[in-house]
């Protein structure tokens, strides 16, 4: 996930900000550096467990 991802999912998805517990997208935007790098640290973990045939069915 990027900056510029949150971008444009908060511009094209703009409608979806209304829903009950949506963040504003400035608030996203704020977040983004606190938390951009620990959700890439697991996406990166997860996706290298996920599809390393090693661990099929453990």
């Amino acid at each position: 996930m990027t900056e510029a991802m949150i971008d444009k999912w908060t511009t094209l998805g703009v409608e979806q900000l209304t829903l009950t517990g949506a963040q504003p997208r400035q608030q996203q935007l704020e977040k983004y550096p606190v938390y951009g790098p620990a959700i890439a640290f697991w996406l990166e973990k997860f996706l290298t467990r996920w599809l390393d045939d090693s661990t099929f069915g453990k």
